[in-house]
């Protein structure tokens, strides 16, 4: 199975086929859902420091297998 590696600027970005994807981490807690993430970036980071998503898919079906968010 070969993969690829997509950057997503930010949650809006990101395809409809992630939403399974983020509803299955935010059954994790309150720490792994996007309003977390985006309450993290808006007031705990300065403006110097840059949120963006990486996505890992199935490069044959485009199936997201793991998204990670970073700054």
């Amino acid at each position: 199975m070969a993969f690829r590696v997509n950057l997503y600027e930010n949650y809006n970005e990101l395809p409809a086929s992630h939403e399974t994807l983020l509803k299955e981490s935010s059954r994790r807690g309150v720490f792994f859902e996007r309003a977390w993430f985006e309450l993290l970036m808006e007031h705990s980071y300065s403006k110097d420091n840059h949120f963006c998503l990486y996505s890992v898919e199935c490069e044959d079906s485009g199936q997201p297998l793991l998204l990670a968010p970073m700054r």
